[in-house]
């Protein structure tokens, strides 16, 4: 039976806690829990079987999402290098698959499956990251209308290649990045893809009040998108992880609705470990290593996304039985209402919603 690892990381010190062994760090001080990542070995997280074709590995590199963007990147990379490794090596796994901020710290996977000591296929995941996130989309389109759309890390891994994707279908675009140079190379890109359909380009994230249908994409360690950025009335779509969304702003504003982004619903499969999101959902970089061994594909799939392999990705999941996860604001689910007209509620209607059922 093929074997494969997916890396994982951290999010935070109460998310090392989601490790049986380590449920004693859930009483430390966060900066302490750090300081123990920093003497811990790779650590197993679970292993499952998938439709008894393959079976699964989830492998922690400990380190935090601060501790992966703000330590010294050759430091980071000795680390991630060492759970690959281990991967390959104790656990013998044949494909490895990169989780959260792995795929960045690795130069798009490309630093990782370049070394020599790697001799398994490699594949950072967000193809299906970027074939789900089209899928919402369009869902969300189908409910409420034409929308202008905007993509805060517009020309990252995942930003590019659904800048590409939606210019692609002549829709309306807001393109937010702070890399002004990035940002004049993806127009360029975009105009040869389409040159009647100009998309707003803009370093300053402000300008992304102008986008009805917001997509966060960027790599932080906290949330960048404050309440008086979005125009009355935005859904938000966070893809990244650590979320680009704080729970704050939706108190503070309560006619936006919050959608957990790039989510995949993966046919029942059991994967034995509590990751932080919705029950019968995962990360879609996740459920595309679970396709990628599926399939027996032993090519890796690193670097920029080609827009091919998103339809091919696509048509695995389908394969499968694998699709966009329930709509879901904090792990929470949206309940979409079809009365005269579909409406996706916010986490304030949501909340009164609920009130109503429990009083009735």
């Amino acid at each position: 039976m093929k074997r494969f690892v997916f890396l994982i990381h951290p999010r935070d010190g109460k998310d090392v806690g989601r490790v049986k062994r380590l449920l004693w760090t859930k009483i430390l001080p966060e900066k302490i829990v750090e300081k123990i990542l920093f003497r811990l070995p790779p650590v197993v997280c679970s292993r499952f079987n998938v439709f008894n074709k393959t079976e699964g590995f989830l492998v922690a590199v400990p380190l935090t999402a601060r501790q992966m963007l703000g330590l010294p990147l050759e430091f980071v990379r000795k680390r991630i290098l060492e759970a690959a490794l281990f991967a390959q090596n104790k656990l013998g796994a044949e494909l490895i698959g990169l989780g959260a901020l792995i795929s960045s710290m690795t130069k798009k996977g490309i630093w990782l499956s370049e070394r020599a000591e790697i001799e398994v296929p490699v594949t950072h995941g967000d193809s299906y990251a970027v074939g789900v996130t089209i899928e919402a989309i369009e869902k969300i389109t189908s409910l409420v209308g034409n929308s202008v759309i905007g993509i805060v890390g517009a020309y990252g891994l995942i930003g590019s290649a659904l800048s590409r994707l939606l210019h692609k279908k002549s829709l309306e675009l807001v393109l937010v990045g702070r890399n002004e140079v990035k940002l004049k190379r993806l127009e360029k890109e975009l105009k040869k893809i389409n040159s009647q359909n100009r998309p707003m380009i803009s370093k300053w994230i402000v300008d992304i009040n102008k986008a009805d249908i917001v997509i966060t994409t960027t790599n932080a360690s906290d949330a960048i998108l404050k309440p008086e950025y979005l125009k009355p009335n935005a859904i938000i779509y966070d893809i990244a992880q650590p979320r680009n969304v704080s729970f704050q702003l939706l108190k503070e504003r309560p006619d936006v609705i919050y959608i957990d982004g790039g989510l995949a619903n993966i046919n029942g499969i059991n994967l034995g470990f509590k990751m932080g999101t919705p029950q019968r959902a995962t990360f879609s970089c996740l459920a595309e290593t679970i396709l990628q061994a599926l399939e027996d594909d032993e090519e890796s799939h690193v670097g920029e996304i080609s827009l091919e392999f998103v339809k091919e990705v696509r048509h695995r999941a389908e394969k499968y039985g694998f699709s966009h996860a329930e709509f879901t604001c904090f792990g929470k689910p949206i309940p979409i209402l079809n009365e005269e007209k579909p409406k996706i509620l916010t986490y304030l209607e949501v909340k009164n919603l609920e009130a109503k059922k429990t009083i009735s």
